[in-house]
């Protein structure tokens, strides 16, 4: 039997084909994290917009004014969201979406109300991903609010 060791050469040599393959992948890791964050800013425009029709719903199919406002039967949009909570932004991991619309800011889920005459009847909610330069995603109103009123 023959006895195997590893000289110092070789440990150079594997360590240095280790580098090649992790200098070769490195670009491919960072796209995959700029696309999962983005998949969650996406994901979470979608609740912030379910949320609102959940809070239209409640409200004569009128919208918030603003994130804290409450409907008719008391409830502010953060009621509406999973388990009543802030949304965690994916690029800043603090837990602060949706926020009122004011600024740009990667990872960002910012609600715009549309207000006519003292009343919000439409919305756009916005998610900013890492080009600041256009939206990732926008979404408006999915449902008519004679639609809504009509329900009730």
């Amino acid at each position: 039997m023959e006895n195997h060791k590893l000289t110092k050469a070789d440990l150079a040599l594997i360590s240095i084909l280790v580098l090649i393959i992790a200098i070769a992948l490195a670009p491919h890791i960072k796209s995959m994290k700029v696309n999962y964050r983005n998949i969650e800013v996406r994901h979470n425009c979608r609740i912030v917009q379910n949320a609102l029709e959940q809070y239209a719903l409640g409200n004569n199919g009128s919208y918030p004014k603003y994130t804290s406002e409450e409907n008719q039967n008391g409830n502010t949009l953060i009621d509406f969201l999973p388990e009543q909570a802030l949304l965690r932004n994916p690029y800043s991991q603090q837990f602060t979406e949706p926020e009122f619309f004011n600024g740009k800011q990667c990872g960002k889920t910012q609600y715009k109300p549309l207000i006519i005459n003292n009343s919000c009847e439409s919305y756009v909610v916005i998610g900013w991903g890492i080009c600041m330069e256009t939206p990732l995603i926008e979404l408006r109103n999915q449902f008519s609010n004679k639609l809504a009123l009509s329900s009730n």
